[in-house]
C-alpha cells in the first residue's frame, strides 16, 4: 500500500498510526463520507470486529460520481453481499490474549468451544467468541465460525480473506539468529529395511517467503524415499516445493506462490523427509550442510545450524520364521506377501548386480545386507523358496 501524501485527504483520517486512512461509519446502515479524494486507484476496505474484512477497488477521476460501491469482496474478488462473521481468535496480542486475526479456522472454533454457554459477566465469557453479540456464547456463534472457514492457499470450499491476516506474530530479530535443526530421530538401532521420517525444523524465522535446505547423508547406508510434508511454516499459503537427491546430498527449495507482506514466522517445520536404511553398519551421520532463508523483502540470510546427528544401525538382516520356528531369510516382499515365491524372484532379478547407492539397487533384494545384490542373495532366496513366514508384516 502506498503512503498517503495528500494533506487535504489525510484530514479524513481518525487514526494516523495505522496505514491508509481510517474512518468510522455513521448510522446503523454503515454510511460514510470521504472528502477530497485524489485521482487514482484506491482500495476501500470495510472492517467490523468479529467479521472478515471486505474490500472493493475504485478508480477515482475528477468530477466522477461512483455508484454501486460494495466493499464486501473477499480475497478472490467474490461478492459476499455482506461482511462474513466468525472471527473469534487467532492473533496473539501484546498482552498474550488471542484476538481476531481476519482469518477463520480451527482456532476460532476452539475459542468458541472453550467459552461455550458462557454469558456476559461469567468468568469464562469471551466477548470475541460471542460472534452475534447477544451476551451468550452458543451453537449460533459456533455455526458462523464453522461455515465461514478461510484459506490463504485457495483451498476448495473455503473463503480467501483480504490482507492483512495475522496468522503468525512476526517476531523481533533477524533470520541470521534463527536455528535450523533435525528432529524426529529414533533412539533405538535401525536395521536394513527400516524407514525413518526426519523433520527439518526452524526456530525464530522472520517473515520468510522462500527457503533452501541441503542435507547430507551416506548413500551406501541410507536412501531418500519420499517427501512426506512440505512443512508447517507456510501452512496457510499455496507453495511450490522442489526436491533433488544427488547421491548423499538431498536439496529442497520451497516458495510461497504470489506476493505476501507476511510470510512465515516463528517456529515450524520446513519439510519432513522419509529415509530407508539400505546397508549395515554400527552407525551413520546425517547433517544440515547449508540453509538459506529469504524474507518477504527478498533479503537472504544464513541461519544457525545444529551439529550433525548420529543414527544407530544394526549389522543384521531381517529374519522371519515358519510355523515350526525355522528361520526364513529369503523373503523379499515381506510387506506384501508372506510367501517366498516368484514375486520375490522378480525383485531379485531386477536388482541383480546392483550396489547400494547406485541405480537399480533395491535394498529389499540385498538379503544378506552387504550393500550389493549378487549370488549370495540368490542362494538365500532359493533355499527358502516356497516357505511361508508367519511373522512377516504381510501375515498379520
Amino acid at each position: 500500500m502506498d503512503a498517503i501524501e495528500d494533506s487535504l485527504f489525510s484530514l479524513n483520517d481518525i487514526d494516523t498510526t495505522a496505514p491508509g486512512v481510517q474512518i468510522l461509519s455513521t448510522g446503523v446502515n454503515g454510511n460514510y463520507t470521504l472528502n477530497r479524494i485524489p485521482t487514482g486507484r484506491w482500495i476501500l476496505t470495510a472492517s467490523v470486529a468479529r467479521h472478515l474484512t471486505g474490500h472493493d477497488t475504485l478508480q477515482i477521476h475528477p468530477g466522477q460520481d461512483l455508484n454501486n460501491i460494495r466493499p464486501v469482496l473477499d480475497g478472490n474478488g467474490v461478492d459476499r453481499s455482506k461482511l462474513l462473521t466468525g472471527d473469534a481468535a487467532g492473533y496473539t496480542g501484546s498482552d498474550g490474549k488471542s484476538l481476531p486475526d481476519n482469518f477463520i479456522d480451527s482456532a476460532d472454533i476452539n475459542a468458541i468451544n472453550v467459552a461455550l454457554f458462557a454469558q456476559a459477566g461469567d468468568a469464562d465469557y469471551n466477548p470475541f467468541a460471542d460472534v452475534n453479540r447477544d451476551d451468550i456464547i452458543n451453537a449460533i456463534d459456533k455455526n458462523f465460525a464453522a461455515v465461514n472457514q478461510t484459506s490463504n492457499s485457495g483451498q476448495t470450499g473455503r473463503i480467501r480473506p483480504v490482507f492483512p491476516t495475522f496468522k503468525q506474530i512476526v517476531p523481533e530479530g533477524k533470520n541470521t539468529d534463527a536455528i535450523v535443526t533435525l528432529s524426529g530421530l529414533p533412539t533405538s538401532p535401525l536395521q536394513a529395511g527400516d524407514s525413518l521420517d526426519v523433520a527439518i525444523e526452524v526456530q525464530g524465522a522472520v517473515a520468510v517467503r522462500t527457503y533452501e535446505v541441503h542435507l547430507t547423508y551416506d548413500p551406501a547406508l541410507l536412501q531418500v524415499e519420499d517427501l512426506i510434508s512440505t512443512g508447517s511454516l507456510f501452512q496457510n499459503y499455496l507453495v511450490d516445493m522442489a526436491v533433488k537427491d544427488r547421491e548423499g546430498n538431498v536439496s529442497l527449495a520451497n516458495s510461497i506462490i504470489g506476493r505476501t507482506p507476511i510470510g512465515g514466522s516463528g517456529n515450524g517445520t520446513l519439510a519432513v523427509l522419509r529415509f530407508r536404511v539400505i546397508g549395515k553398519a554400527d552407525q551413520t551421520q546425517m547433517a544440515l550442510n547449508d540453509v538459506t532463508l529469504i524474507d518477504v523483502s527478498n533479503t537472504n540470510a544464513k541461519p544457525k545450524l545444529t551439529d550433525p546427528i548420529t543414527l544407530l544401525l544394526t549389522n543384521t538382516a531381517p529374519v522371519y520364521h515358519d510355523r515350526e520356528g525355522n528361520e526364513i531369510q529369503g523373503l523379499i516382499l515381506a510387506d506384501e506377501d508372506a510367501t517366498v515365491d516368484f514375486n520375490d524372484f522378480l525383485v531379485l532379478s531386477k536388482a541383480f548386480g546392483a550396489r547400494a547407492g547406485r541405480k537399480g539397487f533395491d535394498r529389499r533384494a540385498d538379503l544378506n545386507v552387504d550393500g550389493r545384490v549378487d549370488f549370495a542373495d540368490f542362494l538365500l532366496f532359493s533355499n527358502d523358496f516356497g516357505k511361508v513366514a508367519v511373522d512377516a508384516p504381510a501375515s498379520s
